[in-house]
């Protein structure tokens, strides 16, 4: 092992900061490696392997500087020509993120009383019409509002997040008078920009912290850090984020750098809570370590960053993207349970997914075992396989009037089992089957 921990020197003049993860096995540095303080790391004429690089991980809590030289020679940022230019965060911004990341934040102060609480529970009563409405429209606007605010972010010209917490603060108040109503709204969305998928994401996983019991100041983090955790994106080439076909390694490795994009944007957001920049920067970790951009596992990542995942996963499963079709909610949800056994995403999480949207998530269609159609509209406590349902087509094919009282109930009082979760009309979805993906139409 050629790793050393020296004494504080000084980095030679042409040193870059560099992820410890962006350094390439088998290549050998002619210069040595320090820490972002200067400490000596690494001897001059190392061979990078697996044990060095997760030995400087520990030493160096993930980033390291090195000579430009070696840069060129022993990190992808510059091995591949026409490439995107090489970024890092300066030297504040990243002494800033590495002590929210080390210095115990991976811990939750969750002082009562919850958000779950104070919820208000509607039991079979159908949500208004008037207000599903009213909150689309909310929701367009706000994504609206997220794209203004991330232009201009982009461009270096605001640095109030003021309005974001605003944002989020109006969709938690609309959550406890009527989370499934909230949920169902915002996942019918079909847009796929990063603002829609960071708005549905954030109320999904609003959603999932409510039922994982905390309070509102820590729903509102999750909240907000899931309306920020994609900017990085826009600092990726279009080219890779819009692709319609599998990326090169190259291509995903750029991908990869978003988080790091991310928290050097969002630092700089004035009025935002201060956790907000390191979950963002562990959205895309996972439990098993075989995430981005770290590959932090367990415990290490923040269990507020493991709830964003499994909305994140989640929304974009349900979502339409370049390279597929959205899978149907059903098809999602049992993604997210086998994904959970392989701890690919944090299991307390996924339970409290099937507790909110139930295993046929609200909104989607079913169809009952006496071959009526029927919509998911509420969940039944904490039976996530027995919603509550509202059946809309009759056992002979016949549309049932919505405000029919009697089309609501849960299946099982009626000696009924849910058979099939169907299809959303015209919206050419996926389904998940033998752990593959196929066309249902």
């Amino acid at each position: 092992m050629t790793v050393v921990e020296g004494r504080r020197l000084r980095p030679v003049v042409g040193s870059v900061n560099t992820s410890v993860d962006a350094l390439l096995i088998g290549r050998r540095l002619r210069h040595s490696v320090y820490n972002q303080s200067g400490r000596l790391l690494l001897a001059e004429g190392a061979l990078i392997t697996r044990e060095v690089k997760a030995r400087l991980n520990v030493l160096s809590n993930g980033f390291v500087q090195i000579d430009s030289e070696d840069a060129a020679i022993a990190t992808l940022d510059n091995s591949f020509g026409g490439g995107a230019e090489a970024f890092q965060l300066d030297a504040a911004s990243m002494e800033k993120l590495q002590r929210f990341l080390g210095a115990g934040a991976t811990g939750v102060q969750n002082p009562r009383p919850t958000v779950k609480e104070g919820l208000v529970f509607h039991g079979r009563e159908p949500p208004s019409q008037r207000r599903h409405e009213e909150l689309i429209g909310e929701q367009k606007a706000a994504a609206k509002s997220l794209d203004r605010l991330m232009g201009e972010m982009v461009q270096g010209g605001r640095s109030d997040g003021a309005p974001i917490v605003q944002l989020t603060a109006t969709f938690l108040g609309s959550m406890r008078e009527d989370s499934e109503g909230l949920l169902t709204a915002a996942l019918q969305s079909q847009e796929s920009g990063l603002s829609e998928h960071g708005l549905q994401m954030g109320i999904l996983a609003m959603a999932i912290g409510v039922e994982m019991g905390l309070n509102a100041e820590n729903v509102r983090i999750i909240g907000t850090t899931a309306m920020v955790c994609d900017w990085g994106m826009m600092r990726v080439p279009q080219d890779i984020r819009h692709a319609s076909r599998r990326l090169t390694a190259e291509e995903y490795f750029e991908i990869q750098k978003h988080p790091m994009y991310t928290a050097d944007m969002v630092m700089s957001l004035s009025e935002i809570p201060r956790l907000v920049p390191p979950v963002a920067y562990q959205v895309h970790e996972r439990p098993d370590g075989t995430g981005y951009p770290r590959g932090r596992e367990g415990n290490s990542i923040h269990p507020f960053a493991r709830i964003l995942r499994v909305a994140d996963v989640y929304t974009s499963l349900v979502s339409p993207k370049p390279f597929r079709g959205p899978l149907t909610p059903y098809s999602a949800m049992e993604f997210m349970i086998r994904k959970a056994n392989k701890q690919s995403v944090d299991r307390d999480a996924v339970r409290a997914l099937l507790n909110v949207l139930t295993l046929f998530p609200l909104g989607s269609l079913v169809q009952l075992s006496d071959s009526s159609v029927a919509r998911v509209l509420r969940r039944n406590g904490n039976r996530y396989d027995s919603p509550v349902v509202q059946v809309i087509q009759d056992t002979e094919g016949h549309r049932v009037a919505p405000d029919n009282a009697d089309a609501i109930f849960v299946p099982t009082e009626r000696n009924l089992e849910i058979v099939e979760a169907l299809p959303t009309p015209g919206r050419e979805e996926l389904i998940f089957e033998a752990g593959m993906l196929r066309p249902r139409w």
